[in-house]
């Protein structure tokens, strides 16, 4: 009788090349087809040797053949499932879909050079510098590196065109806003050529015109002009005579043509200054901002500045900090402070004469009331 272990090698033996035949029957049909004519091969022989055997092993064998031969049948029955692969095509069509829709919602903003919409206009030594530190802080604000730009009032600057301007800008992105400093064009008296040049080349533009106490202005000026600026190397006049015309003409170079003596007064007069603005500018683009209560009260100054600009609120009583004997507010910003130089700012006045002080005072009173009452 043939013995059980053989029996189970031979058995072992079919079902191994069934298994074989599943796995390879789509990669390699000729080597399928070689196991299958083997597989004929061993039942023949398979045959041969049953009939040796006992009835009850025969009907086993038998049995069991059969169950692989079905199996083998249904095996190659089975082609390529097309619709699963259709399905997986689109399902990798709409991952590839989201993937670069997320890409596009989550896209980094490029950060571009853009012309300022928002310029201020000066007037000298009322706090333009300061503003414009100020607002820097703010996230939505960027300040160029040179906050004041000669531009608009240099004609060699301004036949380079917007684009030689536009490329001294801060990078900015979104809905951030550029603001500069307009050195030099309020400094001719009664001439809006500058102004219409800067309006109709920025139509949208937002101007911040800054003033303090006339008075103060004046002597700011002075000592500025005598210390830093076009007349640091001379010895400056007594500021009493000076300011009373008792010192005779000191010349100025610059756009204006004016003697320093005129200089000083005409930047005080705030209402020519407003009325040449607002003749070229809408009054709805036009904000005043008071430069005596930048230092007094910063925050309550630059919070008209965010509600004019419609940004929203940002500044607090923490970025502002008073130094031990400095007459200006420190700018914080975490652990950064930025403190205006005193070297050249916040400069301590020599005292009037009372003749002097009265003078003046009759002179700009007129003025300030016509201000107020233009600018509301």
């Amino acid at each position: 009788m043939f013995g059980v272990k053989t029996l189970k090698k031979v058995l072992l033996l079919l079902f191994c090349i069934f298994v074989a035949r599943i796995f390879f029957h789509n990669e390699d049909t000729g080597y399928v087809e070689n196991k299958m004519e083997k597989l004929n091969i061993e039942k023949i022989e398979f045959d041969e040797i049953l009939k040796e055997e006992s009835d009850d092993y025969r009907t086993e064998a038998s049995d069991f053949i059969t169950e692989q031969s079905e199996s083998e049948q249904m095996a190659d029955e089975v082609k390529p499932d097309d619709d699963g692969r259709q399905l997986e095509a689109e399902i990798d069509e709409m991952n590839q879909d989201e993937i670069v829709e997320n890409i596009a919602n989550n896209q980094t903003e490029i950060a571009e050079q853009r012309l300022p919409s928002i310029a201020i206009l000066g007037v000298k030594k009322c706090g333009t510098i300061a503003l414009s530190q100020m607002m820097k802080m703010h996230p939505k604000i960027m300040v160029p590196s040179d906050p004041e730009i000669w531009f608009w009032t240099f004609p060699r600057e301004f036949r380079k065109g917007l684009d030689h301007y536009k490329n001294q800008m801060p990078f900015v992105k979104g809905d951030q806003m550029t603001v500069v400093a307009t050195p030099g064009i309020l400094d001719k008296p009664e001439d809006t050529t500058y102004l219409k040049r800067l309006r109709d080349s920025i139509p949208e533009i937002k101007v911040l015109l800054v003033v303090k106490n006339p008075i103060d202005r004046v002597v700011s000026d002075i000592l500025h002009e005598f210390s830093t600026a076009q007349h640091k190397d001379e010895i400056m006049p007594d500021i009493d005579e000076f300011i009373m015309g008792r010192a005779g003409l000191i010349q100025q170079r610059g756009l204006s043509g004016l003697s320093l003596n005129e200089m000083v007064f005409y930047l005080s007069n705030y209402t020519l200054i407003y009325q040449m603005v607002s003749q070229v500018f809408p009054r709805e683009n036009i904000l005043v901002v008071n430069g005596d209560m930048m230092i007094t009260d910063p925050l309550q100054e630059i919070r008209r500045v965010e509600t004019f600009l419609g940004l929203d609120p940002f500044f607090s009583q923490s970025h502002f900090v008073f130094p031990d004997g400095g007459r200006f507010p420190c700018f914080k910003l975490g652990e950064h402070n930025l403190c205006m130089d005193p070297k050249h700012k916040g400069r301590e006045h020599p005292p009037l004469k009372r003749g002097t002080l009265n003078h003046l005072q009759k002179h700009f009173q007129p003025m300030v009331y016509s201000f107020f009452y233009e600018t509301g």
